[in-house]
């Protein structure tokens, strides 16, 4: 909170705040838990909020619940990745799995290139450590020259269809 006093401006924290909102944390984890229920446009219209602002408070969220990261790219070896919709095309955000584990290790914000490249960039040297990639046929010219030791697997689905 800012506050004017004295010829100048203090910055004061406040520990019920929520960091980057105009809300408190009780308010952000009420509207978190909302949106693993609901779709976003539905918790925007219950609580008064803009669409913006509650598709923030979920991406914030999932960060928050996916922790750090790091110790989890450094043991990848067979990795998924697909797209997913979330607004029936609109927003598009790329998924990354670990197979051994079946644990999300990435959101990419995007689809294709756009929401891969940055999980590449946050692997760094380690991506020469993974074996095989399983994914649709889109990722394949990205997947050739980015990660060219590893195996590439088309997804049963994608093909399917």
């Amino acid at each position: 909170m800012r506050i004017s006093c004295c010829g100048g401006t203090w910055v004061e924290r406040l520990p019920f705040a929520a960091p980057g909102f105009r809300m408190t944390w009780r308010f952000f984890e009420r509207i978190a838990a909302l949106c693993t229920r609901l779709p976003v446009v539905a918790v925007a219209q219950m609580a008064r909020l803009s669409w913006d602002t509650v598709a923030r408070v979920d991406g914030r969220a999932i960060e928050l619940a996916l922790g750090d990261r790091g110790e989890v790219l450094a043991d990848l070896r067979w990795i998924k990745v697909d797209e997913v919709s979330r607004t029936g095309g609109r927003v598009s955000f790329t998924i990354v799995t670990n197979l051994k584990t079946g644990c999300v290790v990435w959101i990419g914000d995007g689809r294709g290139r756009k929401g891969f490249l940055p999980f590449l960039q946050a692997l760094g040297p380690q991506r020469r450590r993974i074996q095989g990639i399983v994914s649709d046929l889109g990722y394949q010219a990205i997947l050739a020259t980015r990660l060219p030791q590893a195996v590439h697997v088309l997804d049963r689905f994608h093909i399917v269809q």
